[in-house]
């Protein structure tokens, strides 16, 4: 009888919409390759990126110096992520 282990899941199943943090990253990113569970899509642009949730924080929110800005985010998501940015770094 063939027993299957599950400690290294199939790629081919479907990613999870998102981790299991409640950042607020996660309203504009989605996983995109199982093999590197960092790497994130932007949902408004489809940009990706390698680093995380926390690059996109910073793509959405047009901040300058590490990536590029998202052409798509309006007034309203760049003051949200600039807000949760700022609040991150005071916990700090």
């Amino acid at each position: 009888m063939f027993v299957k282990r599950m400690d290294n899941p199939p790629t081919d199943s479907p990613l999870p919409r998102k981790r299991t943090s409640n950042a607020v990253g996660w309203d504009y990113g989605v996983l995109f390759d199982a093999q590197f569970p960092y790497k994130v899509k932007c949902k408004l642009c489809r940009k990706e990126f390698s680093i995380g949730v926390c690059k996109m924080k910073e793509h959405i929110s047009h901040l300058k110096g590490n990536v590029a800005d998202c052409p798509m985010s309006t007034k309203e998501d760049q003051e949200k992520f600039k807000k949760a940015i700022a609040e991150a770094k005071n916990k700090k």
